[in-house]
């Protein structure tokens, strides 16, 4: 392996040293992203100098984008790889992807971390370095000021996190303390060359336009312009680390159960007495965590959220599918707000399991002893005692129809389902996926809400069936029914 450098007082390998001693550990196989670029190339000689650890590969993404200029990179990366003695892994995107919906540079940058992370998982490497830089980070931070960011976003890119939530890989970014100008300095003073990636040149994207036009203007107004950005970022990161852990200890009490992966419910007169930096840093945790995005939510979002919070009503559109939504008093975050999929009538097996389309289980069974009226008034919503008898047959499932009718127990008339829904602050969203169980002539139970009257068992009752629902995972009606309701 070449090792040999021209000049011995090169400063950039002995600058990265230190993250690589910390944040790499041990003998673990981690990967090196190499695109061809200056930053990569640097990372990837510096590398080979000082990490302690010699057991990695680096793993080019070819990104289909830039014809044979993208394939010239490749070879370039290969050749460099096989003169130095380190395995390089090839990946290619697949041209097609670019059809979907999205700009081509985030969905790039998505197959570019998925296929690193597939690599990961191939050659069981625990870590992967990325080439990101001072400058980089201080490119990001602008751009996000521009988008419109919120206290976290304004920490910068991390010098370490996971690939994605849940993950054992972690990416590392050993050079953030380095320059552009320092690392393209190193690589001539080592005689390195490397590959220059045209489209870095289209000021069409913004972030091309901030690195070449903008950040240079600034540091023409202001010197150290690009510095002063960073020593925001340490400002914002040390802020947000506090609010979050204040944050943290109001979400136990904020989120009202039972929960489900597709919906949280928020405490939303408890959401409106947090200071609003308490509120931001509530709402981007869980955003992280539902929705995966590690930079949180945007400004917009949460000013947003305030306003529907104030005003008891609406929507706000996030990432994907999911919304915040504010109906019928609940402040409700769900991770897909698609339109409403009614449940055709459906037999139920009796006794048996029955298989909603959504993974829902309606389990019923005849039992011989059930338990006592204050028993029963213990348990769960989502379990029912019922007098056979009282059942005419078939027994089925649906969803609500036009001029649906159900006579709650206790009451001494039927009412429209819809005000029951209403009463039970059951959101408009949810009622159309609401699975109700009817015999021949009535509904006679709600699921976690309310059993019909004339179905409850009484002392006299020689045959009871017992149902229970146990919602899917992702079954959003169930998070919104009643707590506690009448069984």
């Amino acid at each position: 392996m070449d090792l040999i450098l021209p000049d011995a007082k090169c400063k950039l390998p002995s600058k990265i040293r230190p993250e690589l001693d910390t944040l790499i550990p041990g003998k673990d196989h981690f990967l090196i992203a190499l695109s061809g670029g200056a930053d990569s190339v640097a990372l990837t000689r510096a590398v080979s100098l000082v990490s302690t650890n010699t057991n990695y590969s680096v793993v080019h993404v070819h990104h289909s984008l830039r014809g044979e200029e993208a394939d010239s990179d490749q070879q370039f990366c290969v050749q460099l790889a096989e003169r130095f003695g380190i395995e390089c892994i090839t990946k290619k995107i697949n041209p097609a992807v670019y059809d979907r919906p999205g700009s081509i540079e985030e969905i790039a940058r998505e197959e570019r971390y998925r296929l690193l992370g597939q690599a990961a998982e191939e050659t069981g490497a625990s870590k992967i370095l990325l080439a990101h830089h001072a400058d980089d980070n201080a490119e990001t931070i602008l751009y996000r000021i521009m988008k419109g960011t919120g206290l976290r976003g304004l920490r910068g890119i991390p010098i370490r996190r996971q690939l994605e939530p849940g993950s054992e890989v972690e990416i590392i970014r050993p050079m953030l303390k380095c320059t552009r100008e320092e690392i393209v300095a190193w690589l001539r003073e080592i005689g390195q060359d490397y590959c220059e990636d045209s489209s870095n040149q289209d000021e069409k994207h913004l972030r091309n336009y901030l690195r070449r036009t903008l950040l240079p203007a600034m540091e023409e107004v202001s010197q150290g312009a690009r510095e002063k950005l960073l020593v925001l970022a340490r400002h914002a990161a040390d802020a947000f680390d506090l609010v979050e852990r204040q944050a943290m200890g109001q979400l136990p009490h904020l989120v009202l159960k039972p929960s489900t992966s597709a919906c949280l419910e928020l405490n939303a007169e408890l959401l409106m007495t947090l200071h609003p930096a308490e509120r931001a840093g509530i709402l981007d945790v869980l955003a992280r965590e539902h929705l995966d995005l590690f930079y949180g939510l945007l400004s917009t979002h949460h000013d947003q959220a305030l306003q529907i919070l104030a005003k008891g009503t609406g929507q706000v559109q996030l990432p994907g599918q999911a919304v915040f939504a504010m109906e019928s008093g609940r402040f409700c975050f769900y991770k897909s707000y698609g339109p409403a999929e009614g449940l055709s009538p459906l037999s139920l097996e009796v006794p048996g399991e029955t298989m909603l389309p959504d993974g829902t289980k309606i389990i019923t069974e005849t039992v011989l002893a059930p338990p006592g009226i204050d028993e029963i008034r213990k348990l769960s919503a989502r379990v029912a005692y019922v007098d056979m008898d009282a059942i005419q047959p078939p027994l089925r499932t649906r969803s609500r129809q036009p001029g649906d009718r159900f006579r709650p127990m206790g009451m001494q008339r039927s009412r429209k389902l819809k005000e029951v829904f209403i009463k039970c602050k059951l959101p408009r969203s949810q009622r159309d996926r609401m699975p109700l169980i009817e015999d021949k002539e009535n509904i006679i139970w709600i699921p976690g809400i309310r059993l019909a009257e004339g179905y409850q068992i009484l002392s006299s009752s020689a045959r009871v069936l017992r149902i229970e629902i146990k919602p899917a995972g992702d079954a959003v009606w169930a998070q919104t029914t009643t707590r506690g309701g009448s069984k």
